[in-house]
């Protein structure tokens, strides 16, 4: 994503951020691409969480969802509760569970509550899919 000068992990700047979107959005509407945001597991990104993704979609109407099941655990929201809110958004899925213990290869995430999360396979984890 690209962040203009100001732009802070506090979400400073996120206005900004916004207007760029929308600049970008248009351009890539006129070669047919569709732009996207993705719930993102990291608290430095200024659009990350279902809050600043609902801003956003406000902000920049033609912006999309890329929706990631995995990722909203780190700020432990619910991705069945965010498919809800944004169902009519999405048009990538990246379908992805969360363990709380190691369960396969692989490095943790730490949430932003300080849990560790590991890789695991789809339905082995603490993601609620059907």
């Amino acid at each position: 994503m690209i962040v203009p000068d100001g732009a802070k992990k506090d979400g400073s700047g996120f206005d900004a951020v916004c207007d760029n979107l929308n600049v970008i959005c248009d351009i890539a509407d006129e070669y047919g691409v569709t732009v996207t945001v993705e719930d993102f597991d990291s608290a430095d990104v200024i659009i990350s969480n279902t809050d600043s993704i609902k801003r956003a979609f406000e902000k920049v109407p033609k912006l999309r969802h890329t929706f990631d099941t995995g990722n909203y655990a780190y700020f432990n929201e619910s991705a069945t509760e965010a498919y809800k809110v944004f169902k009519d958004r999405i048009v990538h899925v990246h379908l992805k569970d969360r363990a709380f213990s190691p369960v396969e290869d692989g490095y943790p995430t730490t949430f932003a509550d300080g849990t560790l999360a590991y890789p695991c396979a789809i339905g082995d984890g603490c993601i609620e899919i059907e």
